[in-house]
């Protein structure tokens, strides 16, 4: 697959995130697919589906601003704007009509036409900080699972904007 067909597919998985379709969502990613994010915790294919499908209900009216996309080889950058309003519910929270706005980076390593791994840095609290003011107690559950990933140092890369077309 080109660069081309890699951003199309990182639009995709976006896409169906947004309107809430993790069946969409999960078609975009290979079987062992991980999300790493900036605090070291890591989700899969069905972590994600499961925030996708919650989300649906909590944010129906989710929306997407793709601010800037970069390909590089199997590589796909993205600086996104989700804004949407918290209109049902979530998790233990009732709808309180909040404005959201959360700015993210998103990072897409692509095998075989479908996204393989991904890394996100993501600004402005989760959804769940911005609509309760503070972040959602979870068990430590997950913690187990991606502690051997939390002493990968992970990759630094630098994209040249000459290199892409």
């Amino acid at each position: 697959m080109g660069q081309a067909e890699n951003i199309q597919i990182a639009r995709r998985f976006m896409d169906t995130y947004a309107v809430g379709d993790p069946d969409g969502l999960v078609s975009c990613l290979t079987d062992d697919w991980l999300m790493h994010d900036a605090d070291g915790g890591t989700s899969t294919a069905a972590d994600v589906a499961e925030i996708t499908r919650l989300q649906k209900v909590g944010f129906p009216d989710k929306n997407i601003e793709y601010v800037q996309e970069l390909a590089q080889g199997d590589l796909v950058a993205q600086y996104l704007i989700f804004t949407t309003t918290h209109a049902g519910p979530y998790f233990d929270l009732e709808a309180t009509g909040k404005p959201i706005r959360l700015e993210e980076m998103i990072f897409h390593r692509f095998e075989s036409g479908r996204i393989a791994e991904s890394w996100r840095l993501t600004h402005g609290g989760s959804f769940y900080e911005q609509i309760s003011g503070h972040p959602r107690q979870t068990s430590s559950a997950g913690l187990d699972r991606a502690a051997p990933l939390l002493d990968r140092r992970p990759e630094i890369w630098i994209w040249s904007t000459t290199d892409i077309r």
